[in-house]
């Protein structure tokens, strides 16, 4: 289980192994703000996060390819 996040404009948009330490971590947006942030994941424990640069576009869309 996850820590909760009480802000419903946040939602996962992403996953992936950001830190190259061969565990999947989690990239969240901000649908109202534009914000991102990073979660550095160790199976279902954040060991880190990570503030990213918002995007003020509030239609762009992180996509996975």
């Amino acid at each position: 289980f996850l820590t909760a996040v009480a802000d419903v404009y946040w939602a996962i948009a992403g996953a992936g192994d950001f830190n190259k330490d061969g565990n999947t971590d989690l990239l969240w947006r901000h649908y109202g703000y534009g914000s991102h942030s990073l979660w550095y994941m160790s199976g279902t424990t954040i060991i880190g996060t990570e503030a990213l640069t918002a995007v003020g576009d509030l239609n762009w869309r992180i996509e996975n390819h």
